[in-house]
């Protein structure tokens, strides 16, 4: 059994019509009435279910019962697709045929957005190869849909969207396959005939956007390659723009520390002691009570207890003027609670400045 998901299945009673040989052509007609009125005719008036006529699907309108019941733009189907249904006369076993409701008076009324929305859906759905899956492997629709295109006649071999109108005599070509036996039928009408171009081209949209991917926006692969070189010229701008404004030398050279864990030269004559253009020592010492404040410091030592946040000239304003009483030039205040693991040297005093006597033992090796 082959269904359309998106209609509501009504099948007229037990399956009496004989399979069908191929998938070749989806025609559309008009009722002359409603949906629920065609409903109630091929269950009983017509024969009572399969032995009378009937058509695979049917499109509800605005009109009549359908108006009431708010069927327009609805989708039943009656016939399976894998058996005939007996809309088309001559081509009924590889003919789908599809009824629409109308105003049931001439001049019969446009298609209404619903009903177009709806013919164009079942129509992208029915043509698409995938549908076709389970079709015999000796069908053309198994291996190609049924193509998205309107027929130009209804001569054998011919694929694609048509109209009843076109297998009716006087409209029928010559060696064209029979639609109806009435002559002078123009179902679905000039009027519903003229919208079938624009249902098909609303079908072949729909398609082709279930079938095509959606953009990966954040995906740089996604990206052409001329989208990948301007990308780059403009970040070579940004960084060169930013070399160009940035300030150098503003802050003083910074030894190397010694290997006593204490540098040898002074602070730095600015008063900032460079450590606002260092970053923090990666992996400081288990024993280190503040691991995350550990940097490097000409006056503290390699890895001394500092402050992350610059505190030179850069980051403390009140040392670019004469130290305030209470603090020093140097990196650290010389208070108890100084984060530094060392003091800045004290001042030389007169006791210091006086040489110590060292005995000789120590001045000259032993004799």
């Amino acid at each position: 059994m082959l269904t359309y998901p998106a209609a509501v299945h009504k099948p007229l009673g037990p399956q009496t019509e004989p399979r069908m040989t191929g998938h070749d052509i989806v025609c559309l007609h008009t009722m002359a009435g409603y949906l629920s009125s065609t409903d109630r005719y091929f269950r009983a008036a017509n024969g009572a279910g399969y032995i009378g006529t009937e058509s695979h699907f049917g499109v509800g309108g605005r009109w009549g019962g359908d108006a009431r019941a708010g069927l327009d733009g609805t989708v039943w189907q009656w016939q399976d697709l894998m058996h005939q249904a007996d809309a088309n006369l001559d081509g009924n076993p590889t003919v789908i045929s599809v009824e629409t409701a109308d105003n049931a008076a001439r001049p019969i009324a446009p298609w209404t957005p619903p009903q177009c929305e709806a013919i164009a859906r079942l129509l992208a759905w029915v043509c698409d190869v995938a549908t076709h899956a389970d079709c015999p492997p000796s069908w053309t629709c198994h291996r190609a849909g049924i193509p998205l295109a309107l027929i130009p006649d209804t001569r054998p071999g011919r694929r694609g969207i048509g109209c009843h109108r076109q297998g009716c005599d006087p409209w029928r070509v010559l060696g064209g396959v029979r639609w109806s036996g009435s002559r002078g039928k123009d179902c679905p009408t000039q009027t519903r005939i003229d919208q079938i171009p624009g249902i098909i081209t609303r079908a072949q949209a729909i398609t082709a956007a279930k079938h095509t991917p959606p953009p990966q926006e954040d995906d740089p692969m996604a990206m052409t390659p001329e989208d990948r070189t301007a990308l780059a010229q403009e970040i070579g701008k940004e960084v060169a723009a930013a070399l160009l404004t940035s300030s150098i030398g503003d802050s003083a050279p910074m030894p190397p520390p010694t290997s006593g864990g204490a540098s040898t030269a002074s602070s730095p004559s600015s008063g900032d002691c460079g450590l606002s253009s260092r970053a923090p020592s990666p992996s400081p010492p288990r024993d280190d009570p503040h691991p995350r404040r550990r940097l490097d410091c000409p006056v503290c030592g390699p890895r001394g207890r500092h402050l992350a946040r610059p505190h030179g000239p850069a980051g403390m304003p009140w040392l670019r003027s004469p130290s305030p009483p209470g603090f020093s030039s140097s990196c650290s205040p010389p208070s108890p609670s100084s984060p530094c693991s060392s003091r800045a040297p004290k001042p030389a005093t007169a006791a210091s400045t006086t040489p110590t006597t060292t005995s000789r033992s120590h001045r000259e090796p032993p004799r």
